[in-house]
């Protein structure tokens, strides 16, 4: 048969086999394959398929188009690329804001759209944007003096709190070295709200942090009632205990090694202080007004501009924690709809109406790329820089390596160095332990010792050549020896 006979069967059968029973269909199949000899699956596949015509859905009219995506994408970027759980309750305030700084020329409808859309859409629309964008050690040290006289207070002590109630820390910014002086950020947070200070501090000292703390009172939209600190030495210290003492504050301190004993200020700790500063090292009094004068910018940004969620309840079903969370507020607007005075909502609302959100967003970006060169410029040398040999005293005898390795601490390289060393080692596997390093230091991203650092990359190697084997080739025969159990001469 034909091909063409065969197409003219297969169109007269089509629709008596639509609308056959099961036992018609069987002999219509049966007659179709005898004729045509095609494969038995083939002829019902042929036979089940509707038109064209049919098989094309109705087109359903696009809610949402290019120009109310494009809308979508500037107001993202202007709120900081934050989520959209956070971004989207915020709208209702955000709009005008933008429309007042004349950075929105979206019409009516366009701005409507907006406002109607859900979370999940708006993720999906910011999808592919969010495609295209592409651990440090701990500094704090114990303070022995007055920790009996502090009351505890954990994380499950703040229901009900009121505003006014921070947690307190300081976050280094040392780089991954812990040698020598560093900026410190000092990072205050209210449990209620949200509403988060931050100061730049030349070093750890308490007398830093008794510096910074009136200041900060002065600016706080609402009373100090409270703070709760780590057990560091820079906070548990009779100078602020008499601060606190004498203003009538309440003083608590979390437990040891409970870092979730201050998960408010330590969040913030992350998504502000990090974000905005990063991980490289600050040192010095320019630094620390580069620093002072990004934070100035940041919290009328972050305060006023940047929706937060906070958990409403969490309970447990078996094994499973089903957690639930209040709609997106700023904490400008959380302080706005409780208790405080009056005169303080009035102030909110007032500096809320004159504050240009692009205007900050663009001083903070101008600021972190000061703070990142002035960051790359306190960098430690390169190993090609000849350093000075310090003749030991003949009194003294030397450490032997081993003796010294024992006494310290074994050399830690940053996250962001790590992540480095292996995007070169996928560019070229043969790398060796030695260019390695001296790659790392001449991109001056962190200054690795050949001394220090040659134990831990060779490690970082091994790991790396562990997870990858596709590369094995590459690798140098005695590791080829090792990874195959044989003996290496």
């Amino acid at each position: 048969m034909s091909l063409k006979l065969k197409k003219e069967m297969l169109v007269a059968l089509k629709e008596s086999y639509a609308k056959a029973g099961p036992k018609q269909r069987k002999e219509l199949l049966d007659s179709f394959v005898t004729s045509t000899g095609y494969n038995r699956k083939y002829a019902i596949t042929l036979l089940s398929k509707t038109s064209a015509a049919k098989a094309k859905r109705a087109c359903s009219q696009v809610k949402y188009d290019a120009e109310v995506k494009a809308c979508l994408l500037e107001v993202w970027r202007a709120a900081g690329y934050i989520c959209s759980k956070r971004l989207m309750p915020f709208l209702g305030e955000f709009l005008p804001v933008l429309r007042r700084c004349n950075y929105l020329q979206a019409s009516d409808d366009v701005q409507e759209k907006l406002l109607r859309m859900s979370a999940a859409t708006a993720d999906r629309l910011l999808r592919p944007e969010r495609k295209k964008l592409g651990r440090q050690r701990s500094t704090t040290r114990a303070g022995h003096l007055l920790r009996s006289q502090i009351a505890i207070r954990t994380f499950k002590d703040w229901d009900g709190v009121k505003p006014g109630f921070f947690e307190i820390d300081l976050v280094a910014h040392n780089g991954g070295r812990l040698e020598g002086q560093c900026v410190h950020t000092f990072t205050l947070t209210d449990v209620a709200s949200g509403w988060t200070e931050v100061r730049a501090l030349l070093n750890k000292g308490e007398d830093q942090v008794m510096a910074a703390l009136p200041q900060i009172c002065k600016v706080l939209p609402m009373d100090l009632l409270g703070l709760d600190s780590d057990n560091g030495g820079e906070f548990i210290n009779h100078k602020l205990e008499s601060f606190c003492e004498s203003r009538s504050i309440t003083f608590t301190r979390g437990r040891h090694y409970e870092k979730n004993d201050q998960n408010y200020v330590e969040e913030k700790n992350g998504s502000v202080v990090r974000k905005l500063v990063g991980y490289g090292r600050l040192e010095g009094e320019q630094a620390r007004r580069l620093l002072d004068s990004l934070y100035r910018a940041a919290r009328l940004y972050v305060n006023y501009f940047q929706p937060s969620v906070k958990l409403a309840k969490k309970e447990r079903i078996g094994s499973r924690v089903r957690k639930t969370y209040h709609v997106a507020k700023t904490p400008c607007q959380r302080l706005i709809n409780s208790d405080i005075p009056a005169s303080q909502k009035s102030r909110l609302q007032r500096m809320f109406a004159t504050l240009d959100p692009i205007a900050l967003l663009g001083r903070i970006e101008l600021i972190q790329g000061e703070l990142s060169e002035l960051s790359k410029k306190k960098e430690a040398p390169s190993l090609d820089t000849a350093l000075p040999v310090v003749p030991q005293s003949a009194e003294v005898a030397p450490k032997s390596p081993k003796e010294s390795q024992r006494m310290g601490r074994k050399p830690i390289i940053p996250e962001h160095v790590v992540q480095e060393i292996h995007r070169m080692l996928l560019e070229n596997p043969r790398l060796t332990t030695r260019r390695v390093i001296l790659a790392v230091n001449k991109m001056q991203l962190f200054h690795l010792n050949i001394t220090q650092h040659t134990k831990t990359v060779q490690r970082l190697l091994q790991q790396w050549r562990d997870d990858h084997p596709e590369f094995l080739h590459c690798y140098p025969k005695s590791y080829k020896k090792k990874r195959t159990g044989d003996s290496v001469d």
